[in-house]
């Protein structure tokens, strides 16, 4: 202290000036006009002058610190656009801003105002934000705002995210790091929000309040999902009688199991300037999922920690399992194709343990942000009409975090021979065999006297080898099915985890597949003796006549279709889900040649662009192109009747044939 009393003034000054408000309560210098000046001029406003209504440096220091937000104005003043919307949460620990540009600031409010993320413009086609919320625990913010379409009509989008660096507890499984949901509204028209600005305001707050609170439920009650699951399971694998609806007429065959499948770590890429753009907050870039980025490591008890080599044992929770391994068929889901393997958990009848083992595993992030498909697989039997069903009930994760569930349930029979119906039909199986050996006989006979060059040359004998080949096929297959069948039965009885009945399936789907061609081959093989009637024959002498004509016109109105289809594509595809790619778009037009036209989404889509792109393919396909087709056959019509006024009459079998069984049996007259 007598230091300081030795000090000069103007040294004393110097070092006062840099104190801040509540360091300058001491008696001497608290009324310091200079000093005071001073922190008004460093900490508020460089070059700041006393207003005239105001007396006293020192008052104006308290009253633009301590009732005017400054430090807020400034920091929020980093916005490269003007802010449209502010708003805090309700315990005052974060601040979000929208700008005019659709671009979601969040803020950290504390004593320094700290920018911690920056949300959009989201997605392609850009959504712009236009309102924020955040629910009530801080943990979740919700953003609203429209979808611009270039000049046309857009929508209201409602996205939910979870902030990074919030903490947050009893989500259910569905919890991942970024977009958990996006729920699409109706489009509305982006004209009539301008007009209705107002109107439209209130509508979106009243959807995001709604659209939060529906959010947050759901997470909270993800659990319950499993809690209804895994009871009904657990009464299957007792066989338990009394229990209600259907789950007493089946029983569960061995353990069910979760399948998940992932994808790898920064599975997809994203142009640098994304890159530098988002330098402020840690991005992570989760692609879509295919089978070439599919997660296949081996990891220990976490997805933070791989392992670098192949350990004898490990659980297979955490241990990627092949297709061939798990004896899984690939599935085709709503939004990719997934292979039969992945990290699977074995569950069994006892509800208790299998609600807490999936418990552990949503307390240790099995399900995360990389998690694209959780398969729940289980193999139920049911005595009274003797039919295996393996169920799958896939939920597909999007890579903005949309969950997708459906579900997949293969039946067969797999004990036969048991009614006396059944064993009507294995006589049957057993004429098929006698009549295919004795087929195929008789066309090796056939071919051993007719000679190469005459039987390859009638084109009925290429259907008939096919269907030589197709009926040893279908033996082949179905004692394939018994075999697999009996051998996962025994399974059954040697092991207590999971056995797959994909195989059996597998073999059973591929034996009704080859029956359907095989019987559809017989039914059209018909035409073969029909020919000789004069009906017939004229028919496919017209189509032989016109075939050349035919060929060259349908190129003509493929290159014609594909040109439209491409057209279509790029023009419509952003905005019409019927051309969103080349596949869907040549679907759409051969639906749109038969009638089944929707003309308003392509007019929404371009007002100038779609009417005339539909009325001018209407006009080529349903009027030009039929009526050329109908051109060519009548031409093949008229030749067809001369050459048969030419030909000598062989058609008259079938209809001596006829006359005799009238001769035979007069009672048919």
């Amino acid at each position: 202290m007598a230091l300081f009393q030795q000090l000069p003034d103007s040294v004393l000054l110097h070092l006062f000036s840099f104190l801040d408000g509540a360091s300058l309560q001491w008696y001497k210098v608290a009324f310091d006009e200079v000093l005071w000046r001073n922190l008004v001029r460093q900490k508020i406003q460089k070059h700041a002058t006393l207003p005239a209504d105001k007396h006293s440096w020192r008052e104006e220091y308290k009253r633009l610190s301590y009732q005017i937000p400054s430090d807020l104005a400034q920091d929020v003043a980093g916005h490269e656009d003007r802010i449209v919307f502010l708003t805090f949460s309700s315990r005052g620990n974060f601040l979000a801003s929208v700008g005019e540009n659709g671009t979601c600031r969040v803020w950290n409010y504390g004593r320094a105002i700290t920018l911690q993320h920056i949300l959009g413009p989201f997605f392609n086609p850009p959504l712009k934000a236009r309102f924020c919320q955040f629910n009530e625990s801080e943990t979740l913010l919700m953003v609203t705002g429209l979808t611009q379409l270039f000049d046309f009509e857009g929508g209201v989008f409602v996205a939910v995210f979870s902030v990074p660096g919030m903490i947050h507890t009893g989500i259910g499984p569905a919890q991942i790091n970024g977009l958990l949901t996006t729920l699409n509204i109706p489009a509305i028209s982006s004209k009539t929000i301008q007009k209705r600005q107002m109107e439209t305001g209130s509508a979106i707050e009243k959807v995001a309040e709604d659209t939060i609170q529906n959010v947050l439920q759901d997470e909270i009650h993800a659990t319950a999902e499993y809690e209804r699951i895994v009871p009904v399971l657990g009464e299957m694998s007792l066989g338990n009688a009394t229990a209600p609806g259907l789950v007493s007429e089946y029983f569960l065959l061995g353990k069910y199991r979760i399948r998940q499948v992932r994808i790898q770590e920064d599975s997809c890429d994203y142009p640098e300037w994304v890159r530098r753009k988002t330098m402020t907050f840690s991005m992570n870039c989760s692609g879509e999922y295919w089978i070439g980025n599919e997660d296949s490591g081996d990891y220990n008890m976490s997805w933070r920690e791989p392992l670098t080599y192949k350990p004898k044992r490990l659980s297979d929770t955490w241990s990627h399992r092949s297709s061939w391994s798990l004896k899984t068929i690939p599935y085709e889901g709503t939004l990719a194709t997934y292979s039969g393997g992945g990290y699977t958990v074995l569950l069994d009848g006892n509800v208790s343990q299998s609600l807490s083992m999936i418990q552990d595993l949503q307390d240790s992030s099995w399900i995360d942000h990389r998690t694209r498909a959780v398969f729940v697989e289980f193999t139920t039997y049911n005595a009274n009409i003797k039919l295996f069903c393996v169920v799958m009930i896939p939920f597909e994760f999007s890579n903005l975090g949309v969950i997708y569930p459906s579900y997949q349930i293969f039946s067969t029979k797999n004990f036969t021979y048991s009614s006396p119906l059944e064993v009507f039909t294995a006589l049957c199986e057993i004429l098929f065999v006698i009549f295919a050996l004795a087929f195929f006989y008789f066309e090796i006979k056939r071919f051993y006297y007719g000679g190469r060059a005459k039987y390859f040359s009638d084109p009925w004998s290429y259907v008939e080898i096919i269907q030589i080949i197709m009926s040893f096929s279908i033996v082949g297959l179905y004692l394939k099915k018994i075999v697999s069948v009996s051998a996962k039965l025994t399974d059954l009885h040697i092991t207590e985890e999971f056995v797959s009945f994909y195989t059996s399936i597998f073999w059973d789907m591929t034996l009704n597949y080859i029956l359907a061609f095989f019987v559809a081959l017989v039914i059209l093989k018909f035409f073969k003796y029909l020919k000789f009637n004069i009906r017939m024959y004229f028919m496919s002498q017209t189509l032989s006549i016109a075939k050349k004509n035919l060929l060259g016109f349908s190129l003509m109105v493929v290159i014609i279709v594909v040109a439209f289809a491409h057209f279509a594509v790029f023009t419509f595809g952003p905005i019409v889900k019927g051309f969103s790619n080349m596949g869907q778009s040549l679907i759409t037009l051969f639906q749109l040649a038969l009638g089944d036209s929707d003309f308003y989404p392509i007019q929404q889509a371009n007002r100038y662009m779609g009417p005339a792109f539909f009325f001018l393919y209407i006009f080529l396909v349903q009027w030009t192109v039929l009526v050329m087709f109908m051109a060519i056959l009548n031409l093949a019509i008229k030749e067809a009747k001369n050459n048969m006024a030419q030909m000598k009459n062989d058609l008259e079998v079938v209809d001596y044939i006829y006359n005799r069984i009238h001769q035979i049996l007069p009672k048919c007259h």
